[in-house]
């Protein structure tokens, strides 16, 4: 495809998933952020690519060239003229993929071993914080999501922009319990249950 290749080989991956019931219908392994963030995975992505292409780019580097632009069945037009098709018809129909289902695996399972598990202990922490907060304060469910998020963004206290929308807040001592409430949900260090 023009576009979209990586894009699609990694929602293949988490379809493959589900498919085989590896992960429950609906989850979506978020493999692109690990592939993002984490050094590794970053490096190792392109590495594997090139461990199949490198090898076949350099073996039919004189195999292709650009002709006249034709339009073919499937509505592509393209110059593109690969004159080796029947000897590289191995590469497509029996590809080492070795490598690529070593990394898939070892990135499969570091999303869901740590970028998952932590996503999860943040939404942990996040729902006790509302149970706290509306322990000091009973709330909406969606006010108590806008305090947490100013107030952690804000470095523990009520922003001016905060006291402002809630008038309440104006009571220092009030204040006061609704930003201990947050803090102590996200400092506390006990270990929290990922799931209920």
């Amino acid at each position: 495809m023009i576009d979209g290749n990586g894009r699609i080989h990694r929602f293949l991956i988490s379809d493959t998933l589900q498919r085989d019931n590896a992960i429950p219908p609906g989850v979506i392994v978020p493999i692109s952020a690990t592939i993002t963030s984490v050094r590794e995975f970053e490096h190792g992505y392109d590495r594997v690519l090139e461990v199949f292409s490198r090898p076949f780019m350099r073996r039919y580097d004189t195999a292709y060239r650009f002709g006249d632009l034709l339009t073919y069945e499937d509505g592509v037009r393209s110059n593109l003229v690969f004159d080796a098709y029947e000897d590289a018809s191995h590469a497509w129909r029996y590809p080492d993929l070795t490598e690529h289902v070593i990394y898939t695996a070892q990135l499969v399972a570091h999303t869901m071993q740590h970028e998952m598990a932590d996503e999860a202990r943040v939404l942990a922490r996040f729902k006790l914080a509302q149970q706290r907060i509306k322990a000091v304060l009973e709330m909406p469910d969606a006010d108590a999501v806008r305090m947490i998020r100013s107030v952690k963004e804000s470095g523990w206290r009520v922003s001016g922009k905060l006291a402002k929308e809630y008038p309440r807040l104006d009571d220092k001592a009030l204040a006061l319990r609704i930003v201990e409430a947050v803090q102590s949900a996200f400092e506390d260090r006990e270990p929290l249950p990922i799931v209920e």
